[in-house]
């Protein structure tokens, strides 16, 4: 695919396939976790292609936001977790209360500072699979190093976010450095940023 960056050159901006090159399709809503007060990415997007965002963080709120919230943009004040519960609510919950439950052209991005192991490790399959975009930053790759929390946490995560999707991005985030895994005998970012794109999009090899 080609490749775009969008929201500027700052934190809150991610590399996605160049919307109008790359043959995507429209974009349709985008859920946003973990936007902090930088919404530049979605409101790009909101300017470009009219997609709708559904922004979520608890430490956020409209008045402390960089820019003002436009019609089509909606925050909540609550974290993205495996269940909901007064202060969080669950990717399916989260995604379910905006949607009819038929959109395959919906975006997710997800910044939740590590969070995002269990918060996406029970993602039901046929909520994945209507993404046909997804930007998540990945937090403590220190543990990729450790077996038992590698089973426990980072596999059945990455097994979700894998099975309908393919990578097409991968860039470390230059906030945090490496970290070296004695055991792997090789060296990570600390910080991992990814694009994937559902493999029913994917060009024919």
């Amino acid at each position: 695919f080609p490749m775009r960056r969008f929201g500027g050159n700052g934190d809150g901006a991610y590399v996605l396939p160049d919307i109008d090159r790359a043959a995507i399709g429209p974009i349709g809503s985008v859920f946003s976790a973990g936007v902090g007060n930088r919404k530049e990415f979605e409101d790009e997007l909101l300017n470009l292609y009219g997609a709708r965002s559904y922004l979520l963080d608890r430490s956020s709120s409209e008045s402390t936001l960089r820019t003002p919230l436009s019609a089509g943009q909606v925050l909540e004040r609550k974290w993205l977790a495996a269940d909901s519960g007064i202060d969080s609510i669950s990717l399916k919950d989260w995604v379910g209360s905006h949607t009819a439950g038929t959109e395959r052209d919906l975006l997710l991005s997800v910044d939740i500072e590590g969070a995002e192991w269990e918060a996406l490790s029970s993602a039901p399959t046929g909520l994945m699979d209507r993404f046909a975009l997804i930007v998540i930053e990945l937090h403590g790759l220190k543990d990729f190093g450790n077996p038992d929390l590698y089973r426990r946490k980072i596999r059945p995560m990455l097994r979700t976010l894998f099975h309908r999707h393919s990578s097409v991005h991968v860039s470390p985030n230059n906030c945090c450095g490496t970290v070296m895994l004695p055991s792997l005998g090789v060296a990570l970012p600390k910080t991992l940023e990814l694009t994937l794109v559902h493999k029913r999009l994917l060009p024919p090899e």
